[in-house]
C-alpha cells in the first residue's frame, strides 16, 4: 500500500515514514493514520537498507523505526538516518519495555520509544509532539554520564565485566547461560552475586550503567577491567584486550564451579 492509496497530502501537516518487518503492522499504521487529517504516510520499508535509501530522499517529518530489523537494529538505523536525513526525527517503535532501551534510543538521537503494546492514539500523539521538536524523554535524564568506572568496576573480573556487558545487551539469564554453556541456575546466582559486589539495585540498573559507560568509553578511549592508578590508567600486567572480555578459568567466578 503506497502513501497515495492512503491519505491525500493536502491537509496533512506532518509527513510520516514507517520501518517494520512486518507487513501486518506497517498496513495497521498505514490504516490509523486515514483518520489522521493531519498526519500522512510518505513511505514505507522492512529492513534498513530499504529505509537508508529512501528516508534522505524523501526527508520525512518523523520516522518511526522497529527496533529489530531483519539486517539492523533500530538504534543503529536511527544513529545513521541522524547523519543522513538530519531534519527527520525518529521514535523507536519497540517491543522491549525495559530501561536499557530508553537509554540505548536515547544515545542513538531518538526523540523517545513507543511500545507496540500502546494504543495506536498514543503513537499518534507521539508522532506529533515529535514533529513539533519535543522529546519523549524524562526530563533531566538526558546524556547524563555514570560516574567513574573506577568507582565500581575496578574490583571486578574480567568473567564479571563480561556478564555485565551481557546484561548491557538485555540478555537474559537464559540467554546468558545459553551463550556460556552454563546451567540457568548457575548463572542466575553468579549474577546475583555480581549485581551485590558491584552495588547494583537490579539488572536495570547495571544495564543502565553500563550502557552509559560504553558511550563514554566510545568517546573518550577503551576501558580496560580491572584495577586502575591513581590517573585511571590500568595497573601493568592487569587483563586486557581478548582475555578481558572472554571467560576464564574458575577462579574468577568467586569460588563457584562452572559459574560464567
Amino acid at each position: 500500500m503506497t502513501a497515495s492509496e492512503i491519505q491525500s497530502p493536502e491537509a496533512a501537516t506532518v509527513r510520516v515514514f514507517v520501518v517494520d518487518d512486518h507487513e501486518l503492522v506497517r498496513f495497521g499504521i498505514a490504516r490509523a493514520l486515514m483518520a489522521e487529517p493531519d498526519l500522512l504516510l510518505v513511505g514505507e520499508a522492512e529492513t534498513a537498507a530499504q529505509a537508508l535509501a529512501a528516508i534522505p530522499e524523501i526527508r520525512p517529518d518523523v520516522a518511526v523505526l522497529d527496533e529489530r530489523l531483519p539486517d539492523a537494529s533500530g538504534t543503529a538505523l536511527c544513529r545513521q538516518l541522524r547523519d543522513l536525513s538530519p531534519a527527520t526525527r525518529c521514535i523507536l517503535f519497540t517491543g522491549f519495555n525495559v530501561p536499557i532501551m530508553h537509554v540505548t534510543a536515547e544515545d542513538a538521537g531518538a526523540y523517545g520509544c513507543v511500545f507496540k503494546t500502546s494504543p495506536l492514539d498514543e503513537l499518534f500523539v507521539a508522532i506529533r509532539r515529535v514533529a513539533d521538536g519535543d522529546s519523549l524523554w524524562a526530563a533531566g535524564r538526558q546524556g547524563v554520564p555514570p560516574p567513574h568506572p573506577a568507582d565500581r568496576l575496578a574490583g571486578l573480573t574480567p568473567r564479571e565485566h563480561h556478564v555485565l556487558g551481557m546484561l548491557a545487551e538485555a540478555k537474559t539469564n537464559g540467554e546468558i547461560a545459553s551463550e556460556l554453556g552454563l546451567a540457568e541456575q548457575t548463572v542466575k546466582n553468579f549474577v546475583s552475586r555480581l549485581l551485590a559486589k558491584a552495588g547494583f539495585s537490579s539488572r536495570s540498573d547495571a544495564a543502565v550503567y553500563m550502557v552509559r559507560l560504553q558511550k563514554m568509553m566510545a568517546d573518550s578511549g577503551p576501558w580496560v577491567p580491572g584495577p586502575r592508578t591513581a590517573d585511571h590508567r590500568p595497573v601493568p600486567g592487569n587483563a586486557s584486550g581478548s582475555g578481558a572480555s572472554g571467560p576464564r578459568g574458575g577462579g574468577d567466578a568467586g569460588g563457584d564451579h562452572g559459574a560464567p
